[in-house]
């Protein structure tokens, strides 16, 4: 609609404006902004924009500010209505992945540290179901965050931490070379479920505040129910 274009057009302009406002700018001004427009239900567009647009914000603002204030409205984004909103929210991900603003507990969990409970869970583990989703086009997105996840946190660790939590969505162990790509992983994938019974499994396991920052409880119902089908 009319009302977002003045929105899309600070979003275009948006690495300029962070260059020209500092980080200190950036967030007293610009980023409280643009995280708002995740509440905009009515425009999709808008949404997705954002999570294109979020890793040149996250460049000038830092890691640390990035997993604070920016990750928790990524994982709102990835329970958007909207697919494409889930497929511009992993691609953002990917991104940050790759620019090493995502630290690597927050990739793989409070468990990789020290011990974990549910409310610890690491990125990756978090939305491992979406391996599984009937989207073609999430699917890919997921495996890409995925692969850049490996990439990141390295050997040994990508098989001692990160491995396990997405086994239960495949097929037969992949080799270290298939688990840093794309197309190994899919290869080793099992087939998604139908749209039906994904939709099914989210309406079984919603409830209000599931899918809000720091509510893992949701998650871990969604991926049991997942692993359940069959």
């Amino acid at each position: 609609g009319t009302s977002a274009l003045p929105k899309q057009s600070l979003l275009e302009d948006i690495s300029r404006l962070c260059n020209f406002f500092g980080v200190e700018g950036v967030m007293t001004c610009v980023l409280p902004q643009v995280l708002a427009f995740l509440n905009d239900r009515r425009e999709w567009q808008l949404r997705a924009a954002l999570c294109q647009k979020l890793p040149s914000i996250c460049a000038v603002i830092g890691r640390s500010s990035t997993e604070h204030f920016v990750a928790p409205c990524i994982e709102t984004a990835l329970t958007d209505s909207s697919e494409k909103v889930i497929c511009s929210a992993l691609s953002c991900l990917t991104v940050l992945v790759k620019l090493g603003l995502i630290t690597r507990v927050k990739l793989l969990g409070c468990g990789s540290k020290n011990g974990t409970t549910s409310s610890g869970l690491g990125l990756v583990e978090k939305y491992a179901f979406l391996l599984i989703h009937p989207s073609e086009i999430i699917r890919d997105e997921y495996m890409s965050f995925l692969a850049s996840s490996f990439r990141a946190v390295g050997s040994p660790d990508d098989v001692v931490f990160l491995l396990p939590v997405i086994r239960p969505f495949l097929r037969y162990e992949p080799s270290s070379k298939q688990l840093n790509t794309m197309e190994g992983l899919s290869s080793c994938l099992l087939p998604p479920i139908s749209r039906k019974k994904f939709n099914s499994i989210l309406a079984s396991v919603e409830e209000p505040g599931a899918n809000k920052p720091g509510a893992s409880r949701g998650e871990d119902d969604r991926v049991e129910s997942v692993l359940q089908l069959g």
